[in-house]
């Protein structure tokens, strides 16, 4: 029987996945983050080392989503308020799941 639920949140949705371990709903909410993250820079153009190129309006999306979006852990049937995992600053510095300009600032070589 499933004891955890992976809440995924964002401005206009909220929904959420029940899994019997934490450490699998830790797992699928980190898979999200990232998931997100190529989604909204699957449009965008590269340079030829690789780097993004987002246009003002994407950087805009961008921004938003890292704003607006959000995903989190709890008991099944719980709420944010029973919250049993956040995806912390490290984790969010390590996928890149930051505003464009710590983005930029992380990876660097960007303009």
């Amino acid at each position: 029987m499933a004891k955890y639920t992976m809440v995924y949140d964002g401005d206009s949705f909220i929904d959420g996945i029940d899994y019997d371990s934490i450490e699998a709903a830790i797992a699928s909410a980190e898979d999200t983050l990232c998931e997100w993250s190529c989604e909204e820079m699957s449009g965008w153009k590269f340079d030829d080392n690789g780097l993004p190129l987002p246009t003002e309006e994407q950087i805009e999306h961008w921004d938003y989503m890292i704003e607006n979006f959000c995903v989190y852990v709890v008991p099944k049937g719980g709420d944010m308020d029973d919250a049993v995992w956040f995806p912390s600053d490290e984790l969010c510095d390590q996928i890149g799941w930051l505003y464009w300009e710590d983005y930029k600032k992380k990876i660097g070589g960007i303009a």
